[in-house]
């Protein structure tokens, strides 16, 4: 389950507050000795829309409307393990991002497109026009192979396909009514949901960056999903069909996390997707699961299913409206080390 705080929340008014003062009071919840500054020094800035910043055991996520403006933040020379292998993952549905990693690793981000980056490496942002962006950070990341992303590569870029860009939207907004909510039940299935389409959009990108054979383990990969309900299934099946001995294969699928671990995963990601599309959300369907994708029993399948998606398969994600309710309002944010992080 997730504990989920909001740990910023700005809206600037200028009825209250001079706009001249909007872009110190911006700065200020931003944490990580970051500087920020205005594109146009000429002109005031302001906030088009609140700024939300919500902490969650499984990372952090920003939701910001603004005008042009320049960010800059060092590198965490010391990350402890929420950010040693984390992944930021930005999302523009207006405007335009320019982010460099590392000072020579640029990447642009528009509406369908979406930029994956370690969040220990130094990040300069230009926002060239006023701009709306999401920010995913993920601690611990559970289905991305995103974490083949190391320093000398720390980003990625990828393309939304504009028939999957109304799902994103769709979903970003039911991860801002969860966590304005700050209920803990919808949250866990829509990050995990979020994390795996991310994953797909994504997959060749990583691939190429782990230096494996590409086309080999993209064939293993559409053999796998094509055969996910056969019980035979496994190490001597796919060595027998590709060729390789059992070193190879493993080698092969050590940038997936493994042999064990990737079939595993499909299987499970299979089912989370047919319990999301079925209108039998019952003991019966979860039966029929567990035959078709071949668990040792209903409680291994319980538990497996539970550990990565963190919810029970019977409680299946459903589109929901969610009340909106006031958080309290933090100048710390997680990347700053929040109140009551290890240090």
């Amino acid at each position: 389950m997730s504990d989920v705080r909001c740990i910023a929340q700005l809206s600037l008014d200028p009825a209250r507050i001079p706009v001249r003062e909007h872009l110190l009071r911006f700065a200020q919840v931003l944490g990580r000795s970051a500087t920020v500054r205005a594109l146009n020094p000429a002109e005031h800035w302001r906030l088009l829309s609140t700024f939300e910043i919500f902490d969650t055991t499984e990372g952090q996520v920003i939701f910001n409307h603004v005008l042009p403006l320049v960010y800059e933040c060092g590198p965490l020379d010391n990350p402890d393990s929420r950010t040693q292998g984390a992944i930021a993952i930005t999302l523009c549905l207006e405007g335009e991002l320019v982010i460099t990693y590392s000072q020579d690793h640029q990447a642009r981000v528009t509406p369908g497109q979406m930029v994956l980056g370690l969040v220990r490496a130094a990040m300069h942002v230009t926002v060239p026009v006023p701009s709306r962006y999401v920010i995913l950070y993920i601690a611990q990341p559970t289905m991305l192979i995103a974490t083949s992303l190391t320093d000398s590569n720390p980003v990625i870029e990828a393309q939304i396909p504009a028939i999957i860009e109304p799902i994103v939207a769709t979903q970003l907004q039911q991860l801002r009514d969860a966590l304005q909510s700050g209920e803990d039940r919808p949250l866990g299935p829509i990050l995990k949901s979020l994390e795996a389409l991310v994953d797909q959009l994504a997959r060749q990108h990583f691939l190429r960056l782990s230096r494996v054979s590409e086309d080999r383990l993209m064939a293993i990969q559409a053999f796998v999903d094509e055969n996910v309900r056969n019980p035979q299934l496994g190490v001597k099946l796919l060595c027998d069909r590709f060729h390789m001995s059992r070193a190879t294969l493993y080698r092969q699928m050590h940038y997936l996390g493994g042999v064990k671990h990737y079939l595993q995963s499909r299987r499970l990601v299979c089912c989370y997707d047919e319990l999301r599309k079925s209108p039998y959300q019952d003991m019966s369907f979860l039966k029929v699961l567990v035959k078709s994708y071949h668990f040792k029993s209903l409680n291994d399948f319980r538990q497996r299913y539970s550990k990565r998606f963190g919810t029970d398969p019977l409680d299946a994600p459903v589109d929901q409206d969610t009340a909106i309710t006031t958080p309290n309002v933090s100048d710390q944010i997680w990347l700053a080390r929040p109140p009551g992080a290890d240090s």
